[in-house]
């Protein structure tokens, strides 16, 4: 999964923090100016219960 964010949103960069996202790099964005990448793999971003409800085929 990935994420984009203005390094001046603290809001967003404390929300994702707890997620495990890992910066990556930065980009230009046109619109909103300098945005930070995260990324981390979907599997760790998946709260505990969707992985164990996907293992017993209820998704």
């Amino acid at each position: 999964m990935r994420a984009t964010i203005s390094p001046d949103n603290l809001a967003s960069l404390a929300t994702i923090s707890g997620f495990g996202f890992v910066e990556v790099g930065e980009q230009w964005d046109e619109v909103d100016g300098l945005e930070l990448v995260f990324e981390v793999p979907a599997r760790r971003a998946l709260p505990a219960w969707w992985e164990g409800s996907r293992q017993r085929g209820e998704l």
